[in-house]
């Protein structure tokens, strides 16, 4: 019994998989990474706050920030992960940030390698005075244009909804794909379910009705072709 509902459970987790990815799908979010140093904190949140309205709409925008890490996760693992699979990457421009040796050595350099290869776009967005001329992202425009760094502006609230402003369409562009995003080649040969619609159909069904093996064969098969993390695990 306890073999039979552990394969259960499995099959399920599985068939949910490719079924979350169907949606995903669907609904492709505009991927966004936030870097930052530890002590801009308060501005990071300042920005996540303004961003909450686009962030609840799931099918729109997704963000990661360390401050999603959960217990027991290894956290530079993590990041890179989330990183690498960022459309757009957010640095948060202060002192603090250009002495990040995290932020300079690893965040910086998967991004513009990401940015070459047509995978992400990367923009500064000014918190604070900074002279950034000596990383290898000063070239591209930053946020906000003219109303300054957010932590000497007069009127805070009216900065971050400017930067908000000046960020909304290159979300927009890539939402509706005016702007191509190229995916990471690791990721291509994962999890094209189309054409398999029929099996993962079957294997519900045998599920449904307690054919565990032949349920778990199908979607072996099935992960088989399209993912093979699924299908290791």
């Amino acid at each position: 019994k306890i073999t039979i509902c552990f394969c259960r459970g499995t099959c399920l987790s599985l068939l949910n998989q490719f079924l979350d990815f169907s949606m995903k799908k669907e609904s492709n979010p505009v991927k966004v990474y936030i870097s930052y140093s530890r002590n801009d904190s308060e501005y990071k949140k300042e920005l996540l706050e303004h961003l909450e309205e686009l962030a609840e709409r799931k099918d729109y925008l997704e963000i990661y920030h360390d401050g999603k890490l959960l217990p027991g996760q290894d956290w530079d693992i993590e990041l890179r992960k989330n990183l690498g699979e960022s459309q757009v990457v957010l640095f948060l421009l202060s002192p603090a940030f250009v002495n990040s040796k995290y932020a300079n050595e690893v965040e910086t350099r998967m991004a513009m390698d990401m940015n070459r290869r047509g995978e992400a776009i990367i923009t500064p967005v000014l918190l604070m005075p900074t002279d950034f001329t000596s990383l290898p992202f000063n070239r591209f425009q930053a946020v906000p244009k003219d109303e300054g760094p957010v932590a000497t502006s007069k009127n805070r609230e009216r900065t971050w909804k400017q930067v908000i402003k000046e960020l909304l369409p290159l979300f927009e562009y890539i939402h509706d794909g005016s702007i191509e995003i190229k995916r990471r080649q690791a990721e291509t040969s994962r999890r094209d379910v189309s054409g398999w619609e029929k099996e993962i159909s079957d294997a519900k069904k045998k599920l449904e009705t307690g054919d565990i093996e032949n349920a778990i064969g199908l979607l072996t098969i099935v992960s088989k072709a399209t993912d093979p993390d699924i299908y290791r695990r």
